[in-house]
């Protein structure tokens, strides 16, 4: 995915600094925001793709993760990092939802774009896996499919 941002000239590199969540958490409340500005140091110029995003919703309300969130909204309208960087938040449909409606109302507005990828069929996942075998000139091994 880093490669499509260069290739667009959004981005100019491809890396990919790719988090969880329990990387913004450093156990020490005051501490995680500087954690937080670290990751987001590490990925200027980059994508950063935070997987399983919606870990970042703790519904019990303890504040390392939401001192990380409110730190990343923070982030994402300083000059330093605003236009330098993507931001791909990853996770499940209905667990992103609360995350963005509950956890800062300042996050969804800054998430500009959100796109739902659905799941797949196994049947569906193999076809599409065969068909990008094939276009690569390679094959399942025999008994594979």
């Amino acid at each position: 995915m880093g490669m499509l941002f260069e290739a667009l000239g959004v981005l100019p590199s491809a890396e990919v600094v790719q988090v969880s969540a329990s990387d913004f958490s450093t156990g020490f409340v005051g501490q995680t925001a500087a954690r937080t500005r670290d990751i987001f140091d590490s990925a200027r110029g980059a994508v950063l793709f935070i997987d399983e995003a919606y870990r970042l919703y703790d519904p019990l309300g303890r504040s390392y993760m939401q001192e990380a969130v409110d730190e990343i909204v923070n982030l994402l309208t300083e000059e330093q990092y605003r236009g330098k960087l993507v931001v791909i938040f990853a996770g499940y449909a209905g667990q992103m939802s609360r995350l963005l409606d509950e956890v800062n109302p300042g996050l969804k507005s800054r998430v500009s774009d959100v796109i739902d990828f659905p799941d797949f069929a196994p049947a569906a996942a193999a076809t599409m896996a065969a068909q990008q075998l094939g276009e690569k000139r390679l094959q399942l091994p025999a008994g594979a499919e």
